[in-house]
């Protein structure tokens, strides 16, 4: 029984030393470390602790992947990291007196880039499109302008000109809009979303034919 515990004290305190002995590649949290070790270098799932703590994935020496870094004046961050920074969506916790301030959204090599990853996103397209451009314009404050045209050519045969491509219902999912205008010009029919709140995803049917957008930052936009 004696030489039994005496043999597991021995393997936890190898283990230990194990982890002490890999390499941590941020300086910030460099002095003591526990966890998944490869080629003497952090990887896998691990805690390095020094002026600031990370608790989380490890690759090369690095935070990579998920995990939590905590600073020392007790700010936090949780989310995704890529070669010690981070890199991907996440939460940041600024630590307050009173309650948590948390700032959600998405980083870029190590800057915040906004709540969305992207300004628009197109969702859906049917196949009857030929073209769906989604484009930030200059005018009136936070509106939608979708400009449709039919690129079909005259009829051969009577030479009539193609049907018009009216929007024929559409519904908003997420955000909202206080006026609507419609107009056709040419060729071409327009309708006119003023007012709008974001973000802001659309679906737009042209009687079989539709597409769904999504509007994640303010300003002007053209479809």
């Amino acid at each position: 029984m004696k030489l039994l515990l005496s043999f597991s004290f021995l393997f936890i305190f190898s283990c230990s030393v194990f982890s002490q002995d890999c390499e941590v590649a941020i300086a910030s949290i460099q002095g003591k470390y526990t966890g998944g070790c490869k080629n003497k270098k952090a990887d896998g799932v691990g805690k390095a602790e020094g002026v600031d703590m990370y608790d989380g994935s490890f690759k090369s020496g690095y935070p990579y992947g998920q995990g939590v870094y905590t600073y020392k004046n007790g700010d936090f961050f949780v989310g995704n990291f890529k070669k010690g920074v981070k890199e991907g969506e996440g939460e940041f916790h600024f630590k307050k007196t009173e309650a948590d301030s948390i700032v959600k959204g998405f980083w870029k090599n190590d800057v915040y880039v906004g709540a969305y990853l992207r300004p628009f996103e197109i969702i859906a397209k049917s196949s009857g499109f030929n073209r769906l451009d989604v484009k930030p314009d200059v005018g009136l404050a936070n509106t939608l302008t979708i400009v449709s045209e039919n690129t079909i050519r005259n009829n051969s045969i009577s030479n009539a000109a193609p049907p018009l491509p009216v929007v024929t219902y559409f519904n908003v999912s997420q955000g909202s809009y206080e006026r609507e205008e419609r107009s056709t010009k040419d060729k071409t029919t327009i309708l006119v979303l003023t007012g709008l709140k974001f973000p802001f995803e659309i679906l737009v049917n042209y009687g079989d034919e539709n597409f769904q957008v999504l509007i994640s930052k303010e300003g002007v936009w053209n479809i």
